[in-house]
């Protein structure tokens, strides 16, 4: 995986993530759809932080570059 997208490689796992939970509970596996769903929330919680943390910081900074 290339450093520069992270970012990329996290979104598609989320979306793996989440459609093994929808299958679970299409399936009406409760236990595994809420298992699945912990995981993917803990997950979507770190990426949104690491957004939060990396990326906003690196934005701002760029619009405040294109501003002066």
């Amino acid at each position: 995986m290339n450093k520069k997208n992270w970012l990329v490689h996290d979104h598609h796992k989320y979306d793996a993530e989440l459609y093994n939970c929808e299958l679970a509970a299409h399936a009406g596996d409760w236990d595994n759809t809420t298992f699945l769903f912990d995981i993917f929330a803990a997950d979507i919680k770190l990426h949104m932080q690491m957004e939060d943390d990396v990326l906003f910081p690196l934005f701002v900074e760029k619009m405040e570059i294109q501003m002066e």
